[in-house]
């Protein structure tokens, strides 16, 4: 994990309880995305945008696939930017899920409180 993801999975994750943290610790190890996936799909597949999907960049994706990865020069340069690529996708994925984890719980409490009052 690169150092500049880990201070903001740090700061978001702070706000968590042990129990949320941990929710959200097994949903993100499932969720993210990782540098060797990336570029054996961007090795392989990476003309028809394949890694831009996985990436959950579907726009650049279908972009790349009808124009062969941006006439390849658009493939040549996603060999340097993939691992920045790679991080922004992690910290959306991170963002979504506290507040996924977040949701969750504030509705599992509300749902015991209301069966305390019946």
């Amino acid at each position: 994990m690169a150092k500049k993801e880990s201070m903001i999975l740090k700061a978001a994750k702070s706000e968590l309880s042990s129990e949320q943290r941990l929710m959200f610790d097994n949903e993100y190890e499932k969720t993210r995305k990782t540098a060797l996936v990336a570029y054996l799909l961007w090795g392989f597949l990476g003309f028809l945008g394949i890694h831009k999907f996985y990436l959950k960049k579907t726009g650049m994706g279908v972009l790349y696939l009808f124009t062969v990865g941006l006439f390849v020069i658009g493939w040549i340069i996603d060999i340097f930017t993939l691992p920045k690529q790679i991080r922004i996708a992690n910290e959306i994925i991170a963002k979504d899920l506290i507040i996924e984890v977040k949701m969750l719980t504030k509705q599992e409490k509300s749902a015991e409180n209301h069966e305390k009052v019946i």
